[in-house]
């Protein structure tokens, strides 16, 4: 049972970034567009790609020590 909680933890942990991203082309694709929207929409955008790429450094970086 530890180890199905654990595999969803991480699944909801790595998948975060990308529901951001889907979240903000939504914002971006809806019809009643509003000057609020689009601007959330670009900080979920921001927030989603940061976040990618904090990992993406952290595990080359982790992987090379190793």
């Amino acid at each position: 049972m530890e180890e199905v909680l654990n595999f969803l933890e991480v699944l909801q942990y790595e998948s975060r970034p990308i529901v951001y991203a889907m979240l903000s082309v939504f914002s971006f694709i809806n019809k009643e567009v509003s000057p609020m929207l689009l601007f959330y929409g670009v900080v979920l955008a921001m927030c989603s790609l940061h976040v990618a790429q904090m990992r993406y450094t952290y595990r080359m970086r982790t992987h090379q020590i190793k």
